[in-house]
C-alpha cells in the first residue's frame, strides 16, 4: 500500500536525501528542525517517506546505469585495441548519456525492430566514427550477439568504423559519417513519423 500511494503523492518541493533524513528523523523525535511548519502534518510526513522511497529507487538505478557504462567503456578498448584502429576519445566520453538513453529513455525493441522505426524511437549516429560506443550498446541491449563485437573494423565484417545498414545490422537505422547529416535526418524521420 505504502508503494502504490507513494507513487501518487506529490514529493515536497525542495527534498534531497540528507534534509528528507533530518526531517522524517525530526518529525519521530515530534522535534521540528525546519522554521515553516510548527507541526506537520500526516501528509507531509507520508511525503518525506516517499520522498526517501523515490531518492533509494533512482539512486539504485543511477548505480546499475554507472554500471552498464562501465561495461560499455571496456567492450570500446577491447574492440579498439583489438583492430588497432578507431575512435575511442569520442566513444568513452558519449558512455554515460547513451547508456541513460538507451537503457532508461527511449523505447526501442532489438526482437520487433526494423528500418521503419515503427512503434519506436529512432536514433542516428550523426557523428559515425563513434561506432565503438554504438555497436556495444547495440550489442548490450540485444540487438546482435555481444560476442560479435570482436569482429569490429575487420574485413568483411558488419561492424565498420561507420554505420552501415549494406550488411543489415539490427538497430542502425541510417549508415553515417559526414558529420552533421544526422541533424537533417533526424528532422525528416521526426517529420514523417508524426505524419
Amino acid at each position: 500500500v505504502l508503494f502504490g500511494r507513494c507513487t501518487q503523492r506529490p514529493y515536497p518541493p525542495h527534498y534531497s536525501l540528507l534534509t528528507t533524513q533530518k526531517y522524517v528523523s525530526s518529525v519521530l523525535l515530534s522535534k521540528d528542525l525546519t522554521t515553516h511548519h510548527s507541526k506537520p502534518s500526516y501528509i507531509e510526513i507520508f511525503s518525506y517517506f516517499c520522498a526517501i522511497i523515490k531518492i533509494s529507487e533512482t539512486m539504485a538505478n543511477i548505480n546499475e546505469l554507472q554500471r552498464i557504462s562501465t561495461q560499455l567503456r571496456r567492450d570500446i578498448v577491447r574492440m579498439v585495441t583489438s583492430a588497432k584502429s578507431g575512435h575511442p576519445g569520442g566513444s568513452m566520453s558519449s558512455a554515460d548519456f547513451l547508456t541513460a538513453l538507451y537503457f532508461e529513455v527511449m523505447k526501442h525493441n532489438p526482437e520487433t525492430w526494423t528500418r521503419s522505426g515503427k512503434d519506436q524511437d529512432v536514433f542516428i549516429l550523426s557523428a559515425g566514427h563513434l561506432t565503438p560506443i554504438y555497436y556495444s550498446l547495440l550489442a548490450r541491449t540485444g540487438y546482435f550477439p555481444v560476442s560479435e563485437l570482436a569482429t569490429f573494423r575487420q574485413y568483411g565484417s558488419r561492424l565498420q568504423g561507420h554505420p552501415s545498414i549494406a550488411k543489415g545490422l539490427p538497430g542502425v537505422f541510417q549508415p553515417s559519417g559526414s558529420l552533421g547529416q544526422g541533424l537533417s535526418l533526424a528532422a525528416g524521420i521526426a517529420v514523417a513519423k508524426k505524419m
